[in-house]
């Protein structure tokens, strides 16, 4: 493997771009699918338990998981999100999707927000998985949809619903870490690292008028006119200025002459500071320290001849730590004044509080430690993020979470602001290749320490709801091993899957996508559990086919399944008889009663204890009652277990269960894990 990540990195990065996946804040906008596909298969390496969620159709997310060896150390989660807003093309130099690398920059919407660094992570993850990477901690990658609209079908759908795959005590997201040059006598540069970010209070005014006609404007209560005058208002209300604690050790940790530093921290002057300030710093400044409103949508008027008795106002309301839905109505009542204030109806249309983080804890200890590998003379300092991101839903579960990445200094911190959902977005491959290889040396540093050195420089209690993963104690010794058979004991089905597939021009893995979709209730689902008979499968499953765009030939598709033994894992499961209990955990189509006729199987299935068979019980993983049933035919608890299986998915549910997991990519590599865990040779 080369060690230098560039070339890799950059690549991830405009094929990510290209799948455009815009997301206008529709349900059925996003198509984040597209680029889930790209990292699935990047990331679909031995040591990576890969999972996808889709709540809805084309919004997939990905879970990526290399799971640490001690139950008790703690989780870094690395999350990116495939969205990117919309774009006019009319005001970019270049084509905002074609991922261009043009004098050592990729251009295109997302190579800042963010996809520079969503490839970044996916790359880094990999690297450390090929390279041998099992660490204390476990390290999660994510890669969300929907963060460009509120993350209702990413994190926060992750968080809700499928919070024990995404877990974590660490969290990094987007962005940070723009250098700035330092102003004090070692001139270091300053590393800003996003600890918090300000809430959101999307907020509608109605404003009221009296109709009439439009030919007599004189001396009528048009509500447009009122709703003008309260625009100019709203926008020229400055309110307060807050030093808050963040603010305070951003502006001293820049080490500005006293003359700048001075005016920043003082709520009488800091205007006139902003008067000598950039646009871009300008308005980051004042953001940082005041709650803003943009009025940004009016609605109003029936017909041109008609004077409006009613005009709506929306307004992008971002508050403060602390603030809440009283304190910005009182604002907006103070800019409205009062006498307009009978003639406004204020409502708030969602909220969503400011959340922070500390930095007195072990992430930040290791940021600061990282970076100066990379800038020997840095520092980093804390600062504030006026957007939202989908950190604050991980802040609301007790997880420390940041905002950072590391760039070069090709780009001053004024074009990286100026970019941001704007036109002509880019990024240099150094600034690529630098946050790649700061995520490989994070984890190294976070999750690989010494449990006793790590937990003597922690500064802060760790809170997290326990997770099953967590209940597991490493002093429970294994005494059975579950084996799935497809994929695990026979060669995996996937690959005649993919030959079939590119024999008859279909889209590379729209078979399994087909499988995967309506995972309880589909026709493959229904055809293991037994429920439904093989021309009902047949007649199902090709309609599910046809209508996701291809036909198929179901009866075809089933001659597929028929892989070949894997010796060395025959051998495996023979040894593993011979000291534990064993298991098979199978989701068929077929019994085997049936299969063992030709005798190909015999000697393998006389090495199990117990077989559990899907068309045989009616169930079928990742259902927990699966497992359950595995566990109460060897008389086992489900932490005196190890199983191994070929999909990620069906492996949540036996961790949770609180069994040990090993996910079979490569053979040889998951026996070699399965040695780890047993204790005895297998070869």
């Amino acid at each position: 493997m080369d060690d230098d990540p560039t070339a890799e990195v950059t690549d991830l990065l405009q094929q990510l771009i290209r799948n455009a996946c815009v997301n206008d804040g529709s349900v059925t906008s996003g198509g984040e699918a597209r680029s889930v596909d790209v990292l699935r298969s990047l990331l679909d390496v031995p040591g990576i338990d890969v999972e996808t969620y889709a709540p809805q159709p084309g919004r997939e997310n990905l879970v990526a998981r290399i799971e640490g060896r001690d139950p008790h150390a703690p989780t870094l989660c690395l999350m990116g999100h495939t969205d990117v807003v919309p774009v006019n093309p009319e005001g970019w130099r270049r084509d905002p999707f074609g991922g261009e690398l043009v004098d050592g920059e990729v251009w295109g919407r997302g190579a800042i927000d963010m996809l520079n660094l969503t490839a970044s992570m996916a790359v880094a993850v990999r690297r450390l998985a090929q390279s041998g990477f099992r660490p204390e901690g476990t390290l999660i990658y994510l890669a969300v949809a929907d963060e460009e609209a509120l993350g209702t079908w990413g994190a926060q759908h992750l968080v809700d619903h499928e919070r024990d795959a995404v877990q974590a005590d660490y969290v990094i997201t987007e962005s940070g870490g723009i250098p700035i040059p330092g102003f004090g006598p070692g001139g270091g540069l300053k590393l800003p690292v996003l600890v918090g970010e300000k809430g959101c209070y999307w907020t509608k005014l109605t404003v009221k008028g009296t109709p009439g006609h439009g030919s007599q404007p004189f001396r009528t209560d048009n509500a447009l006119v009122k709703a003008a005058e309260v625009v100019r208002r709203i926008a020229e209300h400055r309110g307060d200025t807050t030093i808050h604690d963040t603010w305070r050790g951003f502006v001293q940790g820049l080490e500005l002459p006293p003359e700048l530093a001075e005016p920043l921290l003082d709520p009488d002057r800091f205007w006139d500071a902003l008067d000598a300030l950039p646009d871009g710093m300008a308005r980051q400044f004042h953001a940082c320290t005041h709650t803003t409103v943009s009025a940004n949508i009016v609605h109003g008027g029936q017909k041109i001849n008609v004077i409006p008795d009613t005009v709506e106002l929306e307004l992008d309301v971002r508050t403060l730590p602390g603030w809440g839905a009283p304190d910005v109505e009182a604002m907006l009542l103070d800019a409205i004044g009062p006498d307009l204030v009978d003639h406004v109806r204020i409502e708030v249309l969602g909220e969503d509080p400011s959340t922070i983080s500390a930095i007195d804890t072990p992430l930040w200890d290791s940021l600061t430690r990282i970076t100066k590998r990379f800038y020997a003379d840095s520092a980093t300092i804390p600062m504030l993020m006026v957007g939202a991101t989908d950190a604050r839903f991980f802040r609301r579960l007790g997880a420390t979470a940041y905002g950072f990445g590391l760039f070069s200094q090709r780009l001053s911190y004024e074009d990286f602001a100026t970019m941001f959902h704007g036109d002509d977005e880019r990024v240099d491959t150094e600034s690529l290749r630098l946050s790649t290889e700061l995520w490989q040396a994070v984890a190294h540093d976070l999750l690989d320490a010494p449990t006793g050195a790590r937990r003597s420089r922690s500064r802060r209690a760790l809170v997290r709801p326990p997770s099953q993963r967590d209940l597991r104690s490493s002093a429970v010794p294994i005494t059975a091993a579950l084996f799935d058979f497809g994929g695990v004991i026979l060669s995996s089905p996937f690959d005649a899957f993919a030959q079939h597939e590119t024999e008859l021009g279909l889209p590379d893995g729209f078979i399994r996508q087909l499988n995967a979709t309506d995972p309880d209730t589909n026709a493959w689902a229904r055809f293991e559990r037994n429920d439904i008979s093989v021309d009902e499968f047949v007649e199902a499953f090709e309609a599910e086919a046809r209508a996701a765009g291809y036909p198929l030939d179901a009866r075809a598709v089933l001659g597929l399944l028929a892989g070949e033994l894997r010796p060395e894992m025959v051998e495996a499961v023979r040894r593993c008889h011979e000291q534990l209990k064993t298991a098979l955990l199978t989701n068929n189509v077929v019994s085997m009663d049936h299969t063992e006729a030709d005798g190909r199987f015999a000697d393998v299935l006389g090495s199990f204890d117990a077989i559990i068979e899907s068309s045989k019980v009616g169930v079928r993983k990742p259902d927990p009652r699966f497992y359950e049933m595995a566990c109460q035919a060897l008389a086992i608890e489900p932490t005196e277990a190890v199983f191994l299986d070929d999909l990620g998915v069906n492996l949540k549910p036996a961790r949770e269960l609180g069994m040990t997991t090993i996910k079979v990519t490569d053979p040889a590599q998951a026996i070699a894990e399965l040695e780890a865990v047993v204790g005895f040779p297998l070869r």
